[in-house]
């Protein structure tokens, strides 16, 4: 009895439940049929959102070549690491722990998780947000296993810039990185920053050709960011190539050259069309350094080392040219008409002004000279003499038409213009006015004078040219423009390249110990000794006599500026081998660059 009044009660109670459940699914199937129905083109749209992710395709770096094609830059296969902005916020997951979690995995630090969160603010969430950048192979294999559970984080093959001459060319092709807040603000070409950019040199310079255009992939991915399958790409477009005006053959000698010094630099040009074939400084640095993402040790070891290497000293160096500078005073006093090729002057070893005796190199003396001689045995006393009648403002306009002070910059990084001073710049400068003593410093490229070694460089094309107005270029992407005529009487210059000639080329030249001996080949150049100190009495007083004896940082300097061949000028050149003494040391190196230049066939 009491289990069929139990039976008929249950189902009583499974008819009403039945009926419930017959109406609640009926509601839920309405409402499903309403959504497909009726809301179909939104939740599509929805779904597609959840599931399409762009994928950034960086486009390949055009290469940088020298002036025969030889690659000296291009782009080498790469991976890193990237995370899906959309997947972390579909799964709710803040991004700092996150990378946190991470860190130990991809080697990030405290900094680079920092400058993460700020690219993350600049970024659009639908592009993957770069985490760390050229991830070795060996370490792909490792890091896809343990990502396993880290939705959102994928591997994806990219490049890295590979210098393959490493400090050879760092100075001038630079390297690349990713890009800076400023950069980005400017956009120039498209940037983004998951694109790296142009930091230095050449790469900085031509960036935005070089650069080329990313393009997009179309992916469809699971709700931890996987990919499934692509669905549309359009691919990137790949940069220009570079040729540059640079030789890889003499690019190397002269590299090779200066490494036999702590600090030195060094430019050769083409006369004819300033073509720069080789610009070198040492020390220098591997660009690959850089592109691979330059750690805080050796980051800090480049930025402390006494013999600067980041720094390019032969457009960012200032120093006295010293008796390089003398081919400016001759020119100005040929030009002013104060002066003419048989003008003389008596050298007795010193010279008084005032109260002051001022000494010539040579305080033996060099006797009577005129402008020749005057340039064979570099005699001070004959530029003193010929600068105090062509006077300072004469002094600095030649200076200036030859270049120095007033060369238009190349776009390399840390490029300077020399110091050329007159009477305004002094007074400007110091609030005090010009005087004698002044001039005289002037007129043997002491005092304020100051000039980068490829000013000097300059300077000796546009002598060894004839007087035409050579500009220095990095490109031969880019048409060339025939030089036009600095108005200079031909005949004074050629009184300077006689005289230039023989300081190399005659017995008591400055330079004749290192002459080129070949005779088609000559070469005609000046010796320079730039002052870095006088020795005091104290030091004289412990046996000091010679600059060489000081410690190096206070030695001279030494230049050298020369042109080839003699007969018909096709090369010029400046060295400066920093604290290297007497000018006569930079001379071999110029010797031996021009010889080579001289014996390979430039079309």
């Amino acid at each position: 009895m009491y289990d069929d009044k139990n039976q008929s009660l249950f189902t009583r109670r499974s008819i009403v439940l039945g009926t419930i459940g017959v109406g609640l699914l009926g509601v839920v199937v309405s409402r499903l049929s309403y959504l497909q129905l009726l809301k179909k083109g939104y939740y599509a749209l929805l779904s597609d959102d959840n599931r399409i992710s762009l994928r950034f395709v960086p486009p390949k770096r055009g290469k940088i070549k020298d002036r025969w094609g030889s690659v000296l830059a291009y782009d080498i296969k790469s991976f890193r690491a990237v995370v899906n902005l959309e997947i972390l916020e579909l799964n709710k997951i803040p991004l700092r722990p996150y990378l946190e979690k991470l860190a130990s995995l991809l080697n990030l630090t405290e900094q680079d998780i920092k400058n993460i969160l700020k690219e993350k603010k600049r970024s659009l969430k639908f592009i993957p947000l770069l985490l760390k950048d050229n991830i070795s192979w060996a370490d792909v294999a490792k890091i896809e296993l343990s990502l396993l559970d880290m939705p959102g984080v994928l591997i994806e093959e990219g490049t890295r810039r590979f210098y393959p001459f490493k400090e050879v060319f760092s100075h001038i092709i630079g390297y690349v990185g990713i890009p800076s807040e400023n950069e980005l603000k400017n956009n120039e070409g498209g940037l983004n920053g998951n694109l790296k950019t142009g930091k230095s040199g050449l790469e900085k310079i031509f960036d935005v050709s070089l650069r080329g255009e990313p393009g997009v992939r179309k992916v469809e991915v699971n709700a931890r960011g996987r990919p499934i399958r692509d669905l549309s790409q359009e691919k990137p477009k790949e940069g220009q190539d570079f040729i540059s005006t640079f030789d890889l053959d003499l690019q190397q000698r002269l590299m090779e050259e200066l490494r036999e010094h702590p600090s030195a630099t060094g430019v050769l040009l083409d006369i004819r069309t300033g073509d720069i074939l080789a610009l070198a400084s040492q020390p220098s640095f591997d660009s690959n350094l850089f592109s691979e993402n330059i750690s805080q040790e050796n980051w800090q070891a480049l930025q402390k080392d006494p013999f600067t290497p980041l720094i390019n000293k032969a457009v960012g160096g200032l120093y006295a040219p010293g008796s390089t500078f003398k081919m400016c005073v001759a020119l100005a006093a040929l030009e002013k008409g104060v002066i003419d090729e048989h003008t003389s002057s008596y050298c007795r070893g010193h010279m008084m002004l005032g109260n002051h005796k001022f000494h010539c190199w040579k305080k033996e003396s060099h006797g009577r000279v005129a402008l020749r001689e005057a340039f064979q045995r570099s005699c001070d006393i004959y530029f003193w003499e010929i600068g105090k009648r062509a006077g300072i403002e004469e002094i600095a306009r030649m200076a200036n038409r030859l270049g120095l002070g007033s060369l238009p910059f190349l776009g390399l990084n840390g490029e300077k213009r020399g110091v050329i001073p007159n009477k305004e710049w002094k007074l400007g400068r110091f609030n005090e006015p010009w005087y004698m003593g002044d001039t005289f410093n002037a007129s043997i490229g002491q005092g304020y004078v100051l000039s980068t070694p490829l000013e000097l460089a300059v300077m000796t094309a546009r002598l060894a040219s004839g007087g035409k107005s050579v500009i220095p270029r990095l490109s031969l992407n880019e048409p060339f423009s025939p030089f036009e005529s600095l108005g200079i009487q031909e005949r004074h210059i050629n009184l300077i390249l006689e005289g230039m000639n023989r300081a190399c080329n005659e017995p008591g030249g400055t330079a004749y110990a290192h002459r080129i001996q070949e005779l088609d080949f000559l070469m005609g150049g000046k010796t320079g000794t730039s002052q870095v100190k006088r020795i005091s009495l104290s030091e004289r007083a412990r046996g000091v006599r010679k600059t060489h004896e000081l410690e190096w940082k206070l030695r001279n300097h030494s230049f050298f500026v020369g042109y080839a061949p003699i007969h018909a000028p096709r090369y010029a050149m400046s060295v400066l081998i920093e604290h290297g003494g007497d000018g006569l040391n930079s001379v071999p190196i110029v010797q031996r660059l021009l010889l080579a230049a001289q014996k390979r066939d430039f079309a």
